[in-house]
């Protein structure tokens, strides 16, 4: 394994952009320091302990230096925009994948494989695929969907 130092990337999860993943690995006893020691580290199997996504790709992003303090915390911008950008079909689908929050809207991490929630959901709306697109050429990793949130001009609205 790399020492911290040499570490440039850092695996985070497709669906929510958490750090907090998993990977299935071997591990091998070690009789001479009386330690399991990781000898392998699987292709397949990764998942992620935050949104609960299984069975993931993992997206490399670049690491952040946090060993100065708390000023050096990474900060993202996110987009919010109303509800109304998605079907009722789609609300449904995405509380069914855990993106709810609260109950009246929806967190989504969209900076990663763009084909990922369309693997989930299956065919986009023009409104969602829409406000997807608006976030990330916004520069924004973290889409916020929220009932009271404002409808984006030039993108397609749905009443349900």
């Amino acid at each position: 394994m790399k020492d911290n130092g040499e570490i440039k990337q850092i695996p985070v999860c497709p669906r929510c952009g958490s750090e907090n993943v998993s990977a299935d690995a071997a591990a091998r006893w070690n009789p001479e320091k009386r330690e399991w020691e990781v000898s392998a580290i699987f292709d397949n199997g990764h998942s992620c302990d935050a949104c609960g996504a299984g069975e993931v790709e993992f997206d490399w992003v670049e690491a952040k230096n946090t060993s100065e303090g708390r000023g050096d915390q990474p900060v993202c911008s996110l987009l919010v925009a109303s509800t109304a950008h998605v079907t009722a079909t789609e609300a449904q689908s995405l509380a069914d994948l855990g993106l709810a929050r609260g109950e009246f809207g929806f967190f989504l991490y969209v900076a990663g494989d763009p084909n990922a929630l369309r693997t989930e959901l299956g065919a986009l709306s023009e409104g969602l695929q829409g406000i997807i697109d608006e976030a990330r050429n916004r520069g924004c990793p973290y889409l916020l969907l929220d009932r009271d949130g404002s409808s984006i001009d030039g993108l397609p609205t749905y009443d349900w």
